[in-house]
């Protein structure tokens, strides 16, 4: 695998071999001047073993990259299921997978307080059906609504009971799209991106909501605006 002191060392060297070739050329003894051309010869070496092991470098590091995504498509929600069920008894096994097909939990409310009752996603309990549904209309056809759109702090918006806040909601939301395999990200510097086929509309079909599509073509638009 190639490393960064393959091509960094050489290059190092390379400007003092210059210099040092510069100093024995202008010396008035023959014999040394032709040892500064001996020296030269060596620092043309060492700058095409700079170059040479710099390529290589970048060719190895856009394979770690190719091989990364791979590993990220190739780990999907079942494959990881299917490696923690090793050992378990079939009984146990069957409760988690029918546990699997459940979408919603319905959350009490206060009615002498103006509460209602609402419901919460099952495998996000923190997370309520007006914060889905705003986020998937907030979000395009490519990538999920940012973070940006919501307010620090604030738990008096999509949770009637005022407990949890919108960036709790929103992060565990994205840890359980990503669970199920809808979303993705490269790296902590990408947005989180719709894995084929997913889309904002499939989602709120997968969990059986009502979705305002002019909103979301509304969303797409400004985005492309921007």
């Amino acid at each position: 695998m190639a490393r960064n002191w393959k091509w960094m060392f050489p290059g190092s060297i390379f400007p003092l071999l210059l210099l040092f070739t510069r100093t024995l050329l202008v010396s008035s003894f023959e014999p040394v001047r032709w040892m500064g051309w001996a020296v030269f010869f060596i620092a043309l070496i060492a700058a095409i073993a700079a170059i040479g092991n710099f390529i290589d470098y970048r060719a190895d590091q856009s394979v770690s990259i190719i091989e990364r995504k791979r590993r990220a498509m190739a780990a999907t929600p079942l494959a990881s299921e299917l490696e923690s069920a090793r050992g378990v008894s079939p009984e146990v096994a069957k409760i988690i997978i029918n546990e699997r097909h459940r979408v919603w939990m319905l959350k009490s409310g206060v009615k002498s307080e103006g509460i209602t009752p609402h419901s919460v996603l099952f495998g996000a309990p923190d997370v309520t059906e007006f914060f889905l549904q705003y986020f998937l209309e907030s979000s395009t056809e490519k990538l999920v609504m940012p973070k940006r759109l919501l307010s620090q702090g604030r738990k008096n918006r999509f949770d009637p009971w005022g407990v949890v806040d919108e960036y709790t909601m929103y992060d565990h939301l994205l840890s359980l799209l990503m669970h199920q395999g809808k979303i993705q990200r490269w790296s902590e510097f990408d947005s989180f991106e719709w894995v084929d086929p997913w889309t904002p509309e499939l989602v709120a079909e997968d969990f059986g909501i009502y979705m305002n599509i002019s909103t979301s073509e509304e969303v797409q638009e400004n985005s492309k605006g921007e």
